[in-house]
């Protein structure tokens, strides 16, 4: 699991996040719930279209990524809040039984203006399937708290039990 303060990140910094595969069980289930189309749902129609086969939905991709990159801990402490999502790309159709991995580089950091207790970082995010195919990129924007902020939140006080 990635741990960081504010003060170490600096451009150019990476991370590794963990992989997941991609069931075709998965991909008809989430597609039947969120963004049914033929080709991610009938595996006839699908091999029919464009892409010659079932593929995941662009959004279960999306999603998929952000979620392996929450377990690799990128967007737990210190990180405080997303900000936005930029240049959100598909490169290659993700299919049934492959595995993507995230690898996450710092674009840039900066103390925020008006909260000078936290940070803005902009992460980019590029995510490559088993064949090392980039099927995925895209930018993410964070509030992150510093170490030495004055704006931190204090510890809570102690439980009076009596």
């Amino acid at each position: 699991m990635v741990r960081y303060t504010y003060e170490e990140l600096t451009p150019g910094h990476g991370f590794q996040m963990p992989g997941a595969t991609i069931t075709e069980d998965a991909i008809i289930r989430f597609a039947m719930e969120w963004d049914y189309q033929p080709f991610h749902v009938d595996r006839e129609k699908a091999k029919a279209s464009l892409f010659g086969g079932l593929i995941a939905s662009g959004i279960h991709t999306f999603a998929m990524a952000m979620r392996l990159c929450n377990e690799g801990g990128l967007f737990r402490e210190p990180a405080v809040a997303g900000l936005g999502i930029d240049n959100l790309r598909w490169l290659e159709p993700l299919r049934p039984g492959s595995t993507i991995t995230p690898y996450v580089t710092v674009r840039s950091c900066r103390v925020s203006q008006t909260k000078p207790g936290l940070g803005i970082v902009t992460w980019d995010i590029v995510v490559s399937d088993h064949e090392e195919r980039t099927v995925l990129s895209f930018s993410v924007t964070n509030l992150v708290r510093r170490s030495d902020s004055v704006d931190a939140e204090p510890e809570s006080p102690p439980v009076d039990r009596a």
